[in-house]
């Protein structure tokens, strides 16, 4: 599209080649948190805790959640919804942060 053409677009439909080239960046990055969500965490954590047990919303629950939310951030992106698709892009390093340094509190060097 030329700029001619899509300054004849109203500004509500207007997007930039950046920000679609950030959206399919971040995008593959969620996508590859939901592979290895499902792929990795679900199978190789133990399974058969009861209901009430805490092991069973950090074993059974948690990768599903987490792979839901991804998806509905992807869903968002796409549909140009960016407030919540900006909320997990924050929320992936704000959460790696998070545990990387409960991590070293819980367990020193």
């Amino acid at each position: 599209m030329t700029n001619g053409a899509q300054n004849a677009l109203p500004k509500t439909h207007r997007i930039s080649l950046w920000k679609i080239i950030w959206r399919i960046i971040w995008s593959i990055v969620i996508a590859l948190h939901i592979v290895g969500m499902i792929g990795w965490w679900w199978p190789n954590r133990p399974h058969g805790f009861p209901l009430t047990h805490p092991r069973f919303w950090v074993h059974e629950a948690l990768p599903w959640l987490f792979s839901a939310t991804s998806v509905l951030a992807i869903a968002s992106a796409w549909r140009r919804r960016d407030t919540f698709f900006r909320v997990i892009i924050w929320a992936l390093p704000a959460g790696y942060a998070t545990v990387a340094i409960s991590t070293l509190l819980i367990y020193p060097i």
